[in-house]
């Protein structure tokens, strides 16, 4: 998906809702959402921004969260 889909698809998602969502929970409930957050994360994917590993042993794990805007 390019640059311009992804930007189109997110501004469809913020114009076909009324509400944000309050958690990940809530946003999987709409189609436009659960379309969006599959989005975002092929894209984080594609860009390889994270990998997942097991926690260091004796270390603070930072938390993080989907924000709905």
């Amino acid at each position: 998906m390019s640059s311009d889909e992804l930007i189109n698809a997110a501004l469809n998602v913020a114009n076909l809702t009324s509400e944000d969502p309050q958690s990940l929970t809530e946003a999987r409930e709409s189609p436009e959402w659960e379309k969006a957050i599959h989005i975002e994360l092929d894209q984080l994917n594609q860009r390889k921004t994270w990998i997942l590993v097991d926690p260091p042993k004796e270390r603070n794990i930072i938390k993080n969260k989907w924000v709905f805007v």
